[in-house]
């Protein structure tokens, strides 16, 4: 048996979502459900949704995060165990991506950082523009998210693209 074997919880998932749909055992017959086996138990699988792709991938951080040492095992053997199934590759691949290097709240210190540079650049062109970001919280919070909501969105797209084409 391999590390790849499905648990029963996930063999017995797997065979409720195929209930009533007739799959050809490639003998020229229907298959049969009632015939599959798993050697191992495990946790069942977790079935989560989200909005959005960034609701996603904050879901699956804090998921990982939520792992500890306990009687169960270590926290390293646990991160090792776990799969992230989804329906595409490109999708495994833009979660690797954001996990590994789109942190967001990461992301959101450089973009406020970068946004306080720029309004100081503009503040000899732009006296008023200037004025309202230095002056007027709600103006600030609404610039730095709707910019950020913007640029944030644009890179995990482009990084996604980048990906397929670099494969």
């Amino acid at each position: 048996m391999s590390s790849s074997d499905p648990t029963d919880e996930i063999r017995l998932f797997a065979v409720r979502l195929l209930e009533n749909i007739d799959i050809d055992d490639l003998d020229g017959d229907v298959d049969n459900s009632d015939e599959y086996k798993s050697l191992m138990h495990g946790e069942p699988p977790i079935i989560e949704k989200a909005a959005t792709f960034d609701d996603e991938v904050d879901y699956i951080a804090q998921f990982l995060e939520s792992f500890k040492d306990d009687e169960k095992g270590t926290r390293e053997d646990k991160l090792k165990a776990t799969c992230l199934v989804a329906r595409t590759q490109d999708l495994v691949d833009r979660y690797q991506n954001a996990m590994k290097n789109n942190d967001k709240k990461t992301a959101r210190i450089e973009h406020d950082a970068a946004l306080q540079r720029v309004m100081i650049d503009l503040l000899s062109d732009h006296t008023e523009l200037f004025k309202q970001f230095s002056d007027n919280p709600s103006f600030k919070k609404w610039l730095g998210d709707t910019i950020f909501g913007v640029t944030y969105q644009q890179q995990a797209e482009q990084s996604a693209t980048e990906t397929n084409h670099g494969r």
